[in-house]
């Protein structure tokens, strides 16, 4: 019986890890690497919401909106068969002369196995301008805007993707390497752990209208789960969606410059993707959008942490025989 179960596990394992793609609705490229200048757009903002008491007894809605600059990059990416990197530079521009020597860092860079796609996200901004929004009786009221040079946000985090179904490919409809024939959808599963750490000083409005000071958040979260990856087709155009929702468990520290507490708490997370474009043999072009959300317990508030991309670009695919030798370490 235990020799049974034994080659079922492998069976399983192996159709999982080693099962290759149906031929009819992907193309796989082999024997090019590709050269695409490259269009990239990042923002980072965290939202704090509470309802409070207010000074007559009743309760409004207080929303503070901490955003980083817009941040434009320009540069160069190159994929083969095993292996891609980009290169790219902040442009000089800023939508806030107040926050243009802040520091903005964002990278987003994934490596695909089967029909596995694991990726690496790291945020670094340091400067905001904080919203502050009262709600009251259904009207808006922006009670103050500043800019808080003392915040520093960071993100670092490992999400992996599974697509079950051997008709999709995330390579071809967002890496644009190989090529997605026909329409296809797959349930798609996620697993992931993110790590933030928010210092400086900034202050949250508590249930009872006090304000409480914040030096420093830690929040390591690990979540998962489930959605649905999908792609339209129509010749050598596409236009695909890859949307999920999961749980995080949320193991959060925090620090008000007096005591240090932690807490951990379950919320939702949240995530979508899309992307339009041309993919041929040869030619390449893609506009893509992607926007997470994930939710963290911080007392009395809960703080919506939101990442915003946008790139765009077009490229060539080469045959390997422009490399010579060292095509076959790559």
């Amino acid at each position: 019986m235990k020799k049974i179960i034994t080659i079922v596990f492998l069976l399983l394992v192996s159709n999982i890890v080693f099962a290759q793609f149906d031929t009819n609705y992907v193309h796989i490229t082999k024997r090019k690497f590709v050269v695409t200048p490259i269009y990239e757009f990042y923002k980072s903002r965290y939202n704090i919401n509470n309802v409070v008491l207010d000074n007559d007894s009743s309760y409004k809605e207080v929303e503070q909106t901490y955003s980083s600059k817009n941040n434009i990059y320009l540069g160069i990416g190159v994929s083969f068969y095993r292996l891609g990197f980009s290169l790219t530079f902040l442009l000089p521009y800023t939508n806030n002369p107040e926050l243009d020597n802040s520091k903005s860092i964002s990278f987003m860079g994934g490596y695909s196995v089967k029909r596995f796609y694991g990726e690496l996200r790291y945020h670094n901004h340091k400067g905001f301008e904080e919203d502050v929004y009262t709600f009251t009786d259904d009207t808006t009221i922006i009670n103050s805007t500043v800019i808080n040079k003392n915040v520093h946000f960071q993100q670092l985090g490992v999400v992996i993707y599974y697509f079950p179904s051997k008709k999709y490919n995330y390579d071809a409809n967002y890496k644009n390497y190989n090529i997605q024939k026909k329409s296809a959808i797959s349930p798609l599963f996620i697993t992931g752990i993110n790590y933030f750490n928010t210092k400086g000083n900034f202050e949250i409005t508590d249930t009872i209208g006090t304000k409480i000071e914040y030096r420093e958040v830690r929040v390591v979260s690990f979540k998962l789960g489930i959605g649905v990856a999908g792609s339209l087709v129509f010749h050598k155009f596409y236009a695909t969606l890859l949307s999920y929702i999961g749980a995080s468990v949320n193991k959060n520290k925090v620090n008000d410059g007096y005591t240090s507490k932690i807490y951990t708490k379950l919320y939702p997370s949240l995530e979508l993707r899309t992307s339009v474009g041309y993919n041929s043999n040869r030619f390449i072009g893609a506009f893509i959008f992607t926007y997470d959300n994930d939710l963290v317990f911080l007392n009395p508030s809960i703080i919506g942490i939101n990442n915003f991309y946008i790139g765009i670009k077009i490229g060539y695919k080469f045959g390997y025989k422009f490399l010579g030798p060292a095509s076959k370490y790559l």
